[in-house]
């Protein structure tokens, strides 16, 4: 319980030191430059967003693209729920 606990701070902690570092204006390493980027930079690569089926499937308008990008994330999330069911049951079987 105590690793746990102990584990738990340390994210947190390192969770709140990023986002001050992110969000606080100023600076913090003393002589780093400032790094700015146009969005010409920032622009995804054509093509690079489509990595999984539903991607694939998705044409040209706005709700094309949420009802496949919504499709993706519930599978997602079921995957993870039965992989997490899984280990648990897996765990629970060995006694750990």
């Amino acid at each position: 319980m105590l690793v746990g606990a102990s584990l738990f701070a340390v994210s947190a902690l390192l969770c709140i030191v990023g986002y001050l570092f992110v969000s606080v204006p100023g600076n913090w390493f003393g002589s780093s430059p400032t790094l700015r980027w146009t969005a010409a930079e920032l622009a995804v690569t054509q093509g690079s967003g489509q990595a999984s089926a539903e991607g694939l499937r998705v044409k040209g308008s706005a709700e094309s693209l949420g009802t496949h990008t919504t499709a993706s994330v519930v599978k997602s999330v079921f995957l993870v729920i039965v992989l997490d069911g899984l280990f648990a049951m897996f765990f629970a079987s060995i006694g750990k």
